[in-house]
């Protein structure tokens, strides 16, 4: 039943925020026995996979969780994850790229896009994301700060500097 179902999810959801794998795989798996096509299953059953660092069965369910929803963003990131975990940050980059397309403050997409960034010293998509970011939400100090150290790592020490200027006038207390 519909009812069964949404229990065995919210169960194995719960269990998987308080990192008991082993139920959270139990209760999930039942959950998708019935339903194998929800989507909240599958990213969660690939979370889970993704916390216990096994990130093949991860990418697995990600990727089932796409072919069912292209456009859905958890799985999206979950998969460029999986690459990050690997060590394949350009393909995880493209894919952070490719989410903040279409939702240009996606946080977690931003957050992994400036990790792939700086490994791989290429800040001009970088660049774009976090200016684009901070003329969404002006008064966000962290991604303007992030922006600020893009443009440094550039070389562009004029800008970068502007906006540390912008920075201190908004968060003069601001650690970074």
């Amino acid at each position: 039943s519909d009812q069964n179902f949404e229990q065995l999810s919210q169960e194995g959801f719960e269990a998987a925020r308080e990192r008991d794998f082993e139920k959270a795989h139990t209760l999930l798996a039942k959950a998708e026995a019935m339903n194998p096509n929800a989507l909240r299953v599958l990213c969660n059953r690939a979370a889970v996979y993704l916390a216990e660092e096994k990130v093949q069965e991860a990418k697995e369910y990600f990727t089932r969780a796409t072919a069912i929803d292209p456009s859905d963003i958890k799985a999206q990131s979950g998969i460029g994850m999986c690459f990050m975990m690997e060590g394949n940050k350009e393909v995880a980059s493209g894919c952070f790229l490719v989410i903040l397309a279409r939702d240009p403050m996606d946080m977690l997409a931003i957050l992994q896009l400036i990790d792939c960034s700086y490994s791989l010293e290429k800040y001009t998509d970088l660049e774009r994301v976090l200016r684009q970011a901070v003329r969404n939400d002006s008064e966000n100090c962290e991604m303007r700060y992030c922006l600020a150290g893009c443009l440094f790592r550039q070389a562009k020490y004029g800008e970068a500097m502007e906006e540390t200027e912008r920075l201190l006038v908004a968060a003069p207390f601001n650690e970074g």
